[in-house]
């Protein structure tokens, strides 16, 4: 709904720039809706649920990681996931213009500061463009 909000038809080619990766894109498909009333569900609400199902699906194709468990507050990221014996923090941020750059500097430095897990992950996804933003610590 966050892509179709911000004016594209499924499906839609994602650009992906995960440092240290080469550039990348990927289609993301989901159901039409005929209308998105505002009042169901709120802008904000909506730009970070989708962040997050499409940060959790990005994390899942790149590195196979599975979800574990949801962080809890103060432990400075929005998910544990596992890998055989791996462990990944993850940071998810949703922007619904084109330029996420700010907002995965400022998920970094939440990262930055979890202890949880010695792998880390910031994700941020711009709707306007669309875009996966994705830097690892």
């Amino acid at each position: 709904m966050a892509l179709q909000r911000a004016g594209h038809c499924s499906p839609t080619a994602a650009c992906i720039d995960h440092v240290g990766q080469p550039s990348s894109a990927a289609d993301i498909v989901w159901e039409m809706l005929s209308t998105i009333d505002p009042e169901v569900v709120p802008h904000r609400r909506l730009t970070e649920h989708a962040a997050e199902a499409i940060a959790l699906t990005y994390v899942h194709s790149w590195g196979r990681w599975s979800v574990k468990r949801v962080m809890n507050e103060g432990e400075f990221a929005d998910w544990l996931l596992a890998r055989e014996d791996d462990r990944l923090a993850l940071e998810v941020g949703g922007v619904t213009g084109t330029d996420g750059r700010a907002k995965l500097t400022q998920k970094l430095g939440q990262i930055d500061q979890c202890t949880v897990a010695q792998q880390r992950l910031a994700v941020v996804v711009a709707f306007g463009k669309p875009e996966i933003l994705a830097e690892c610590r």
